[in-house]
């Protein structure tokens, strides 16, 4: 499910034009070298062919993990418009397993960080939606346990634990408690088992809210 896209950058250093013929996807239980490289981040970094300067390439790029039956389609800038257009495509895409439509858990995102974060969850074996209701209640517990500290994101890492960033460059790590992350699984278990099916979901905060508490 491999294609090329070719690619034109001007380097932000000397101007210089610099095409790129990139892989649009890649199925990392297929062997691929590529993985790590791609959830380090160093997959979407170049060189200019003229001076050197390295340069972070963000386009449209799927990451296809058949082994643990998860996609993750990166996609800057995506909005709820680009989201129906390209699950009407999988829809009438004959070149796509009817597998991955009712088996997989399909997700879209459009930062390499989330990206990144997407491919730990999944890797091992956690959800990304009890994730989600899972930091709600971690920011809730903050204001209690750490009056002064203020959070304004939390990502889960490759460790399974949770990094939660504070204003004024301050962290938090917090280990995941099983028995609260489980309990959550088994109360959301329907809504879980719904969303396979659905296509490419952009699973966040904001969609936990428009869910859970509206």
């Amino acid at each position: 499910m491999e294609n090329i896209e070719k690619i034109q950058i001007s380097c932000p250093k000397c101007k210089e034009i610099n095409n790129y013929q990139l892989p649009t996807s890649v199925n990392v239980s297929n062997g691929e070298s590529s993985k790590e490289d791609i959830i380090s981040g160093k997959f979407f970094i170049k060189e200019c062919k003229k001076c050197g300067t390295k340069m972070t390439i963000e386009y449209p790029f799927i990451y296809h993990d058949s082994f643990n039956k998860f996609m993750i389609y990166f996609f800057p800038e995506i909005n709820s418009e680009h989201i129906s257009r390209i699950n009407n495509q999988l829809k009438v895409n004959e070149n796509i397993d009817d597998e991955i439509e009712v088996i997989y858990a399909l997700r879209i995102v459009e930062d390499l960080e989330t990206f990144k974060e997407k491919i730990n969850i999944f890797e091992n074996g956690k959800n990304d939606i009890t994730l989600e209701l899972y930091k709600t209640l971690i920011i809730s517990s903050l204001k209690d346990s750490h009056p002064n500290f203020i959070p304004y994101d939390i990502i889960y890492t490759e460790e399974d634990k949770l990094l939660v960033y504070g204003e004024n460059d301050q962290t938090i790590t917090m280990n995941i408690i099983n028995e609260l992350y489980e309990k959550l699984q088994d109360d959301i278990n329907e809504i879980i088992s719904d969303s396979i099916g659905k296509g490419f979901l952009q699973i966040d905060a904001t969609w936990v809210k428009d869910k859970f508490y509206n």
